[in-house]
């Protein structure tokens, strides 16, 4: 099983609404959890399987303006960690897959939130995130041999 749904979020917190951060936190998080669980009982019927899940190395790394996506992705870490003793005596296995920023549309086709008073300072990050981690960024490829072998 393979946990790979999510979208970037960023901007001040002060500008994020209510409905902003639910749905951030219910697609990201609840979301890996409800999923998971919907799977256990299959798995725990063949008495094998391995759970993985996406999360990112801004779990831990922590940059400004995406305070809540990290905080999401630290919090499947450390979900991911505790599971793994409750599943480990059934002969279940759950890893983590942890990306850094990709060479794909992920973080265009994000949700941003705008605050007259941070909008100069965000604007300044982001460009010069794009510029840094355009060279440095992950190959889809790449990642995706990561996940195969972690599946095997």
């Amino acid at each position: 099983m393979f946990n790979n749904a999510g979208y970037a979020f960023a901007g001040a917190l002060e500008a994020a609404t209510n409905e902003q951060l639910q749905r951030l936190i219910n697609t990201n998080l609840l979301g890996t959890i409800l999923v998971t669980k919907a799977f256990l009982p299959y798995f725990r019927t063949r008495r094998t399987g391995t759970i993985i899940t996406t999360t990112s190395s801004t779990a831990y790394i922590p940059y400004p303006f995406i305070a809540v996506y990290e905080a999401v992705k630290s919090a499947l870490e450390t979900w991911t960690a505790g599971m793994s003793y409750e599943l480990d005596r059934m002969g279940l296995t759950i890893k983590t897959i942890v990306p850094g920023y990709m060479r794909t549309d992920f973080g265009k086709n994000g949700e941003f939130a705008a605050h007259e008073d941070y909008q100069e300072e965000f604007n300044k990050y982001i460009e010069k995130l794009m510029a840094e981690t355009a060279a440095l960024s992950d190959s889809p490829d790449d990642v995706a041999a990561i996940v195969y072998e972690a599946a095997r």
